[in-house]
């Protein structure tokens, strides 16, 4: 009877055990869901973010690659101005042409959830190897785009506008005003405006063009590429 006891109370130490153990692995398994869970509801409010993020960069690269497109076809206007006589132009056609075909804009892209996942060590929560990359490729484009924009301002300070304040009194104070179709300044003297009929006023023009014919096409190129992130990160937050 004391051997039946025994083997009583070991098989009921036994079974304890398997109860400890399996409450353990339960215990463990509900944390890791509720991890998980967490995990997730974290993703979709980094998506959610991410979507807007996005989208209103998308909005500030369509406005500057339509100002890019104006300078591109105010250049092609002035290059095919410097075979005529500049004095027959109406003055505020010529001032706005300049002033147009010299312009440079930044994207100003603002991305601070991307941003702030990255440096955070959070771009892993997003479980979709696809959006990581598409949105590592924008950056890189938009990265393009803004080394465009200061090539161009840089070109424009220490080349371009020197040219002009010399060959187009007024351009010092004008340039400085903002608004590129501020009405050029009334001069005290008269100025023939085919000073600037110049072989190097062409070659500085022709030379912008090339530039910023490159900026259209990286700003259509990075909507593009948004759109895909977009697409992408829709596609996630229905998983």
């Amino acid at each position: 009877m004391a051997e039946g006891m025994s083997r009583i109370a070991s098989g009921r130490v036994v079974g304890e055990g398997l109860v400890i153990v399996v409450s353990i692995l339960l215990a463990f398994a509900i944390d890791a869901w509720w991890d998980e869970q967490q995990a997730r509801e974290e993703e979709q409010q980094i998506l959610a973010a991410l979507a807007s993020d996005f989208s209103a960069t998308r909005e500030t690269v369509l406005r500057t690659t339509v100002l890019y497109e104006q300078a591109r076809d105010s250049t092609y206007r002035l290059l095919g101005l410097l075979a005529e006589d500049l004095s027959r132009v109406p003055a505020p056609e010529l001032h706005r042409l300049i002033r147009w075909s010299l312009g440079a804009w930044s994207f100003d892209p603002r991305l601070p959830t991307y941003s702030r996942i990255v440096s955070s060590g959070s771009l892993g929560l997003i479980q979709s190897d696809a959006l990581r990359g598409q949105m590592a490729t924008v950056v890189d484009e938009l990265a393009d785009g803004q080394d465009y924009y200061r090539e161009l301002f840089r070109r424009g300070t220490l080349v371009e506008e020197p040219f002009l304040i010399q060959h187009a009194p007024g351009y010092e104070v004008w340039r400085n005003k903002g608004e590129a179709d501020l009405p050029f300044p009334d001069l005290p003297f008269a100025w023939d405006p085919n000073e600037l009929r110049t072989r190097q006023f062409a070659t500085l023009l022709a030379s912008r063009q090339s530039w910023t014919i490159d900026v259209v096409s990286i700003g259509n190129g990075v909507v593009r590429e948004i759109d895909v992130a977009l697409e992408l990160i829709r596609e996630a937050q229905g998983r």
